[in-house]
């Protein structure tokens, strides 16, 4: 009788442990835990933003953005201060598009730069 009882309830046991796990939440796109790039990397020059260098093969150096571009508005909000402006790029989700206004000399122009992933932009 006794092992009749441990027989039934290793059973039991095996028989509710024996189902599909866990299921995994899906996790929203809005809530990815990557940061983003663009591929630049600024410094706070005089009253601005000035790139300082920009990664081969990223986003901006495919838009021709280069170092010594000075940053005027980063989405059509002002840029004065490099924390900020890192802040928002990292802020940014992948997949998403940054508009910058840069000057280069006399000349000013806007350029949509697709945010990556940072892992896949260190990976290429």
């Amino acid at each position: 009788m006794r092992a009749t009882l441990v027989i039934s309830l290793l059973l039991i046991l095996t028989a509710a442990c024996a189902g599909d796990g866990p299921k995994a939440v899906p996790e929203a796109a809005d809530d990815s835990p990557i940061s983003g790039t663009i591929g630049l990397v600024v410094a706070n020059q005089g009253s601005g933003v000035v790139v300082v260098a920009v990664r081969a093969a990223s986003a901006a150096a495919r838009a021709d953005v280069r170092a010594g571009d000075r940053i005027n508005s980063c989405n059509g909000a002002p840029v004065t201060d490099e924390r900020d402006f890192e802040r928002r790029v990292l802020d940014s989700r992948p997949g998403s598009v940054i508009e910058l206004e840069i000057a280069r000399g006399a000349e000013s122009r806007r350029v949509s730069l697709p945010v990556e992933e940072i892992l896949t932009a260190v990976q290429a």
